[in-house]
């Protein structure tokens, strides 16, 4: 295994890492609530711009932790050693931007930018001020996700095709496009899991209200060695569901997002039917077995305390820069397919 460290980075390594958490919605909460929970940080400052209620709530939910509405407030203070954004996606370059430049160690939830461009730029700011930068795919935390990644690598299985579904069913936020919002955690969890980028890509989509924004996508990428990817995402379901199978030659593994379960379909010594040509793939299969992920954690849990590993350790994250550019690059092909493909349904 490459070694994953960086040069020695100047700055404060402690007991426990300052973090200023900027942006205090939904996902900014579940932020505030787990580094405050974990013995490696302490939780200096919330910055929520534009809802002042949100922070009196906070304050008396957490009243050890400074409030503002104000990021330069963040920026400034010099308890902060490490800042994590959670605004919306469209300010997260410029914000990723002004903490890296102000001396910070910087954990951004996806998208990590809006444009390949925009996300080399931060990178290379990070590179260049010996600051921690990482993205917020969280997928790759989750156990699941790591056992199934752990077998293909040891060889133990050769995948041939994997299927994300991600559909939601509810309102959507106004700006929210589905490819950046929810498709981006699909692209991010297949390609770590096979190791690879895809090789081709095919994307269609459609919209139900503003055809600006996409509200169903169907993607299929196409990875080296033929093994195919194949993404169905939507906002209006109408269910919920979150599921990755992963078929291989000897095996079937079933992960159920929503329950965390996850399955194994192996298959049996004797292939019943396999020498007469009939596919009774019913008995070439044993019925599932559930894995049992030892210490299973909440993967939120995982990938923040993996962000102050990196800054206390000096360590490249998981999800660090050439981690985000490849799922940046693949997010940019399928865009590119879609508009092409938009343009073809207008004429």
């Amino acid at each position: 295994m490459r070694d994953r460290r960086l040069g020695i980075i100047e700055g404060k390594v402690s007991d426990r890492i300052g973090v200023g958490i900027i942006g205090c919605g939904r996902w900014g909460q579940n932020l505030i609530r787990v580094f405050n929970q974990l013995s490696e940080a302490s939780v200096i400052i919330c910055c929520n711009k534009s809802n002042h209620d949100r922070l009196d709530k906070l304050q008396s939910a957490y009243p050890h932790i400074e409030t503002t509405q104000e990021v330069n407030d963040v920026l400034i203070n010099s308890r902060v050693d490490a800042v994590a954004v959670a605004t919306p996606d469209q300010t997260h370059f410029d914000i990723g931007r002004q903490a890296l430049r102000a001396g910070k160690h910087v954990f951004i939830e996806k998208p990590l930018a809006l444009s390949l461009l925009q996300a080399k730029d931060l990178i290379d700011l990070a590179e260049s001020r010996g600051r921690i930068l990482m993205t917020g795919h969280i997928m790759q935390y989750h156990p699941a996700i790591q056992w199934t990644r752990q077998r293909l690598a040891a060889g133990q299985a050769n995948p041939v095709s994997i299927l994300s579904t991600r559909v939601e069913f509810g309102i959507a936020k106004a700006d929210a496009d589905l490819l950046w919002s929810s498709v981006i955690h699909d692209v991010s969890m297949i390609q770590y899991i096979l190791g690879s980028e895809p090789e081709q890509v095919y994307a269609v989509g459609a919209s139900l209200n503003d055809d600006r924004l996409r509200d169903i996508l169907f993607v299929n990428l196409i990875f080296p060695g033929g093994v195919v990817g194949h993404i169905y995402a939507g906002f209006a379901g109408p269910y919920r569901e979150r599921r990755l199978i992963l078929h291989a030659n000897s095996e079937i593994v079933v992960f159920d997002g929503l329950t965390g379960s996850l399955k194994l379909f192996a298959r049996r010594a004797s292939k019943s039917g396999a020498e007469s040509g009939i596919r009774e793939y019913e008995k070439q299969f044993e019925a599932g077995r559930s894995i049992d992920l030892a210490d299973m954690q909440e993967p939120l849990v995982v990938e923040c305390r993996h962000f102050l590993e990196c800054v206390k350790t000096n360590m490249i994250p998981l999800s660090g820069g050439e981690n985000a550019l490849a799922v940046m690059r693949t997010l940019g092909k399928i865009e590119k397919v879609l508009r092409k493909t938009n343009m073809l349904r207008r004429r």
